[in-house]
């Protein structure tokens, strides 16, 4: 999450949408007043100070933000987030964990009770992780209860949605499969410039790939069932 004072934006980090590439991106303009939480080296070294005083941390929504910076500095800064097709964000979210899992880093093994860590373990392929235990208990919980890794799964209209409709006016949301139109907007927006995309690299970026050890296989029935899940995805953003 980024709050930039000085270009007066808020760019709300949903996870597993592309947000890493675009935090880089805006990380180039930032001046000395800006507030980054975490997607840079930078920003990690805050995030975990920041959650402590303020609640505030990476994947803060708007609603949580709101509550901490107040309705007068909420209202007045553009405020925007990217978004991603739902089901390859699904996928990429469970080629992730399972690597991760696999690699027994120790803050998602914190996260998971052992038998859902054997279960993630056991995964062969994408679509196992829909008729999961560990899954469906993602599915069920608030989403104000959900660790780091249990937002990825999350669906992305939390974090739209949670700015309230009398705010949905006021904010943006971008496709990250339409990055360079994306980019073109924020730069008449003057949240970027020429120079500050160049430098980034951002249309060259490719963050937090995963090894992809499981099969892709999302059988016809998996599909669906994600359809469900995701519904608000795709009727807020418009996905097919």
């Amino acid at each position: 999450m980024i709050i930039s004072h000085s270009r007066q934006f808020i760019f709300f980090h949903v996870p597993k949408s592309g947000g890493t590439t675009i935090t880089k991106l805006l990380d180039v303009g930032l001046s000395w007043n800006d507030i980054i939480i975490g997607g840079t080296k930078t920003g990690e070294v805050f995030n975990g100070e920041w959650a402590r005083r303020f609640r505030l941390f990476k994947h803060t929504t708007p609603s949580a933000l709101r509550k901490v910076i107040g309705e007068d500095l909420f209202n007045r800064y553009n405020k925007f987030l990217f978004v991603r097709d739902p089901i390859e964000r699904f996928a990429s979210a469970t080629q992730f964990l399972h690597q991760v899992v696999s690699e027994e880093r120790e803050w998602v093994l914190r996260a998971y009770p052992e038998d859902h860590l054997n279960e993630i373990l056991d995964l062969k392929s994408v679509g196992d992780a829909v008729h999961s235990s560990f899954f469906k208990a993602i599915c069920d919980k608030d989403p104000g209860s959900c660790n780091e890794p249990e937002l990825w799964f999350k669906p992305q209209s939390l974090f739209y949605t949670f700015l309230h409709q009398n705010y949905l006016s006021s904010s943006s949301f971008f496709k990250l499969e339409n990055l360079e139109d994306a980019i073109r907007i924020l730069r008449e927006m003057s949240i970027v410039n020429d120079s500050e995309i160049e430098k980034s690299q951002v249309l060259n970026a490719r963050s937090n790939v995963s090894k992809k050890l499981l099969s892709p296989d999302l059988d016809e029935s998996v599909t669906t069932e994600l359809k469900k899940i995701y519904s608000d995805d795709y009727s807020l953003f418009g996905y097919k």
